[in-house]
């Protein structure tokens, strides 16, 4: 191999070594924030408005006054 090629391997070999990982960390990264951009779109379908939590807050308080109307009822058995 001539020296001008050998060169040229070297050359090509240092900047593999330098732009595979490179790459990897790249995809890895993109990866990542592919899932923390799928995360997001979760929230914000998922997120309720406040008439809904409303709603879903009134519906466990009731559930709070029966259950504990029973206790009470059960306590007075006692």
């Amino acid at each position: 191999m001539t020296e001008k090629a050998s060169a040229w391997l070297k050359t090509a070999l240092m900047v593999a070594a330098i732009a595979i990982p490179f790459l990897v960390g790249w995809g890895a990264l993109d990866a990542r924030i592919g899932d923390v951009k799928a995360v997001q779109l979760r929230v914000l379908v998922e997120k309720a408005d406040k008439a809904t939590v409303d709603v879903q807050y009134s519906a466990i308080l009731r559930e709070l006054v029966l259950l504990n109307q029973r206790l009470d009822r059960l306590e007075s058995r006692r």
